[in-house]
């Protein structure tokens, strides 16, 4: 049973959350346990296309924050791992072959999932961001 659901056909990134579940969801490791799960779903779904994955997440996350409007406490975590779901997918649209035919900003498919779930993370962990953040500013 999917904790999300595909809402076009056509279009298989349209994909919002199942609205009894995040309405019980109460706490941030909740929420955040949440979309890992629906992003390991999302990733054995072998109709979406892996250049595609991002956008539906993406659209998931937009759908959950649409359905937790009224509880403010969950949208400062859901704003960060907007941001650091559109960075991945601004770097993933910067993959360029360069006059060697070298990719640039290139981003392997089998690191992808791993990067995300990362990303989704450090949006939901103050701890986690700080290591991070001690590790690359110096």
């Amino acid at each position: 049973m999917e904790n999300y659901i595909k809402i076009n056909e056509a279009n298989k990134t349209k994909i919002v959350c199942k609205k009894e579940i995040i309405e019980n969801l109460r706490t941030n490791e909740n929420l955040r346990n949440y979309i890992i799960h629906c992003t390991n779903s999302i990733f054995k779904d072998k109709e979406i296309f892996n250049k595609q994955k991002i956008i539906a997440i993406k659209n998931l996350v937009k759908d959950i924050k649409l359905v937790l409007k009224s509880n403010n406490i969950f949208d400062y975590n859901l704003n960060l791992t907007l941001r650091n779901l559109n960075e991945y997918y601004n770097q993933q649209k910067n993959e360029i072959k360069d006059e060697n035919g070298k990719i640039k900003n290139f981003i392997p498919s089998s690191e992808s999932q791993f990067i995300i779930q990362s990303l989704i993370f450090l949006a939901f962990s103050n701890s986690y961001s700080k290591i991070i953040k001690s590790i690359y500013v110096k």
